[in-house]
Parts: structure tokens; sequence; C-alpha cells
């Protein structure tokens, strides 16, 4: 017999589970995927209670996190000129690792990583270079 409470339980992990299959596209989908797991867990049924399985999971977890990826590496480029982006190459490296990727399937390498990283140099003394006057005297 399915109380009230299981049958709650299990409204609100496919409620999560439609949200995850709308987002896959974005790194947050990690956090509808553990939610739909918690969920599940508390009303004692499986993935196959809403419609999903274990793979589907791993593929929108795998392609939230590609896409997250990429969206960092563009960040890294259009800003690696202007400022540092290690905390971006950070989060690409992480998400490529958590991903269980490669750099390549996101269309970069560790080479480009380290020449987005080394291509911000920022202007030394340049306060000191804005109030320097030339003595007129």
């Amino acid at each position: 017999m399915v109380t009230a409470a299981t049958e709650e339980l299990i409204a609100k992990a496919k409620e999560e589970l439609q949200k995850m299959r709308e987002n896959r596209q974005r790194w947050g989908v990690s956090f509808e995927i553990k939610n739909i797991q918690e969920y599940l867990s508390q009303a004692g049924v499986g993935l196959d209670a809403i419609g999903t399985s274990e793979e589907e999971l791993q593929e929108s977890f795998k392609m939230g996190h590609t896409n997250a990826a990429k969206t960092w590496l563009q960040m890294a480029r259009e800003r690696c000129r202007t400022q540092d982006v290690s905390t971006e190459v950070g989060y690409i490296r992480s998400l490529v690792a958590e991903a269980n990727i490669t750099l390549d399937a996101i269309g970069t390498s560790e080479e480009e990583l380290n020449k987005l990283l080394a291509a911000y140099k920022p202007a030394r003394n340049w306060l000191a270079k804005l109030f320097r006057r030339k003595d007129t005297t």
C-alpha cells in the first residue's frame, strides 16, 4: 500500500526529473539529480517508479558538466587579456574531471589552458606612473 507521503515524494521526484530533462544543458542539473535520488530513497522506490534510469541521470550529469565547462572556457578566452582567468580555468578542470571527459571533448587542451593563464599581464606601477609629474622648474 502506497501512503500519501510516498505519493508526495514520488510526485516531487517526477517534478525534479522534468526540470532535469528541460535543463540538462547546464551544470545545475546535478542538483535535480541529487533531489531525485533523495526523494526516491525516502519513498523507498527505484528510478523506474518515475520513468527514468541511472543511465539517463548519468548522461544528463555528463552533458550538464560538459556544457558548463564549455561556457567557462568561452569566458576564459574572452577575458584572458584583461584579467586573471585562474578561477575560470580551475572550474574547467574541475568540471572535466567530474564528468570524466577529456579537455578535447570541450574543444581545448592543457596547452591552451596554460596560454590562457599566461595571457594576462597586469600593468605594473600604473598608479605611480599616473601621478608622476615631470619637474617643470
